[in-house]
């Protein structure tokens, strides 16, 4: 046989081969994808169609309501579950008054996002406790995992006002989404896994609900304590892992009072930074810069007009592909809004992050921050700063692009969900 026909031949028998495999991994694909997909009558629930309903409104793909979309139903299963968990248990979805002093005459509103660091908890409300005007402030706990040692905790809280919030669509109550899919492709299971779940692993489903968590809270305290409290002044942002100067508040309320002549326009106070400890700062010095996330996410407040803002934006803030709530924010100030976002900035920081251990380093030394801080508060911090003394201090401003996204929010769900928690707030 000529060598050249040899090699027609061989080729030929490799194309076919090929071929069909390709046929073989298709029908394959397309069996599995028939088994997996849901029956209509389990798409037939109220929250599905709300959620179905809810796809159009926003302009998702393959939102309809005569067809059943796996990823709608397994958001409606999480909300129904979730659901039925509240009716059933202790109401998980309302605010938990845990003091029984009255809640009026609430001159100030600081949130706390908990996660399971309890000594670090613990330490930030014992630096919250040596806060000036403590008393005339609500402080509000919202936790993302139950924990009962948390809970006795803020319990024991008499220094000021308390309410406990538990976010009722926390990982630990699901097998499957929000919690990392049970049939996800990164298990031993492969052959068995949905393709659209390949990104779905515990890890994604862990940072996901960090803005979940973070977003529905927002929600909770503007669209819901607030308004109880007829409360419409500044909202304190802080996590478990945070610790405060005695002076916060003093602080605070200086910048308020003298924000019209400072600057009118600013949406943003930002209390903390992460210069070294040594830089020197004047205490009673602020700056007026635009505002950038990374560098400005820390003690981070703003008021009712701030998320109202932020709320008409809500579909880019639920699918941009960034489980940081912060760097959501940034990406919209720099390229959706028409005009950057501003900062009023305190030089000297009444906001330190004393968290080295956290989401992204679980051992080592956890405390040396924090034992840094407090000497730096005990030897170097002022006498209680004067309200009237504030002033603007000219500040270089930030001349910073947006990074590539961090990832952890492509799955549809958690943006449908996202848009759930505010559309059913």
């Amino acid at each position: 046989m000529p060598l050249a026909k040899f090699f027609r031949i061989t080729a030929c028998a490799l194309i076919c081969f090929n071929f069909l495999l390709w046929r073989r991994q298709i029908f394959q694909s397309l069996i599995l994808e028939r088994l997996l997909k849901p029956p209509f009558d389990t798409c037939s629930t109220t929250t599905y169609h709300k959620l179905a309903m809810l796809s159009m409104k926003y302009g998702f793909p393959n939102a309809r309501q005569d067809t059943c979309v796996r990823e709608l139903l397994d958001v409606a299963a999480a909300v129904d579950t979730s659901n039925e968990l509240t009716l059933s248990e202790k109401s998980s979805k309302d605010p938990q008054w845990v003091s029984n002093r009255p809640f009026t005459g609430i001159q100030w509103i600081i949130v706390v996002q908990v996660h399971d660091r309890l000594n670090y908890l613990k330490e930030l409300i014992g630096s919250l406790e040596k806060v000036r005007g403590i008393g005339d402030a609500l402080v509000v706990f919202s936790h993302d995992t139950y924990s009962a040692g948390a809970n006795a905790v803020v319990e024991a809280i008499h220094f000021c006002r308390t309410i406990q919030l538990l976010y009722p669509l926390r990982l630990e109550l699901f097998q499957n989404f929000p919690n990392a899919d049970a049939a996800n492709c990164s298990h031993e299971n492969k052959g068995k896994c949905r393709r659209s779940d390949q990104l779905r692993s515990p890890k994604v489903a862990s940072l996901a609900q960090i803005k979940h968590h973070w977003w529905w809270k927002a929600i909770q305290v503007f669209e819901h304590i607030a308004p109880t409290m007829k409360y419409d002044g500044w909202v304190l942002f802080l996590e478990d892992d945070h610790y405060v100067s005695a002076d916060l508040l003093d602080v605070i309320k200086g910048i308020v009072s003298k924000k019209d002549s400072i600057c009118k326009s600013c949406e943003f106070l930002v209390l903390g930074n992460y210069n070294p400890l040594n830089t020197y700062a004047k205490p009673t010095h602020v700056g007026v810069v635009p505002w950038f996330s990374s560098l400005h996410n820390l003690g981070l407040a703003f008021n009712k007009s701030v998320w109202l803002e932020v709320r008409k934006h809500a579909k880019t803030f639920c699918t941009y592909n960034d489980y940081n709530w912060d760097w959501t924010l940034n990406y919209i100030s720099m390229h959706v809004l028409p005009t950057r976002w501003m900062a009023i900035v305190a030089e000297k920081p009444r906001v330190f992050h004393v968290g080295d251990c956290g989401v992204h380093k679980t051992s080592g030394a956890c405390t040396d921050m924090l034992a840094k801080v407090k000497q730096y508060l005990e030897k170097t911090f002022p006498p209680p700063t004067e309200v009237g003394s504030i002033e603007v201090h000219p500040m270089l401003p930030t001349h910073r692009k947006t990074s590539v996204p961090n990832g952890a929010w492509a799955d549809v769900r958690d943006h449908l969900l996202c848009l759930w928690n505010l559309d059913n707030a």
